[in-house]
């Protein structure tokens, strides 16, 4: 048994290190912008919960720190919108091509993010028609490329375990 877990952690500590070294891409921060509406069955959302859940989502997607988002179709008061509307402005990491130089060009690396209950912190099960909104409206957009998705949300019930999605991206080696 001792043994079987010596080998189980070496063999993590040596997954670790590969994805260590994985390399570094130049990239420049591409400005984007786009429009997302929201309609949930389950969850609904202040516009100002709306977009702190669509900021941490995009961040950890590798938009540049802050994206402003601003939102339409609220209630006086900060209650809760029946239809709220995003209007985002984000930059997100684009490679350069093969030989392409850029005085404004950065490392990055390609990433596989996880976005599940807690991943990354402020996401929640709740959040489920969210995540599935934003993969079907958004993320092709912003070039990442789902590799996994059980987040098969049912309308007016709890999906407990869910959303859960892994993508890969393209993120920023230096912290901002």
């Amino acid at each position: 048994m001792r043994n079987g877990l010596r080998f189980a952690g070496g063999l993590v500590l040596s997954c670790l290190a590969l994805g260590a070294l994985a390399e570094a891409t130049p990239a420049v921060w591409k400005e984007m912008e786009f429009k997302f509406s929201y309609h949930g069955f389950t969850t609904r959302y202040s516009c100002d919960g709306l977009k702190y859940k669509v900021r941490i989502i995009l961040t950890a997607l590798g938009a540049r720190s802050n994206p402003h988002i601003r939102a339409t179709g609220c209630e006086i008061g900060g209650g809760v919108a029946f239809a709220p509307r995003l209007h985002v402005n984000a930059a997100f990491p684009e490679a350069l091509p093969a030989g392409g130089e850029d005085a404004q060009s950065f490392a990055a690396q390609t990433d596989v993010v996880t976005l599940s209950p807690r991943r990354p912190q402020g996401l929640e099960s709740g959040d489920c028609e969210l995540v599935e909104q934003l993969r079907h409206s958004v993320f092709p957009d912003i070039g990442s490329r789902v590799l996994t998705d059980s987040t098969s949300c049912v309308p007016h019930q709890a999906n407990l375990g869910r959303p859960y999605m892994q993508l890969e991206v393209l993120r920023s080696t230096v912290v901002e």
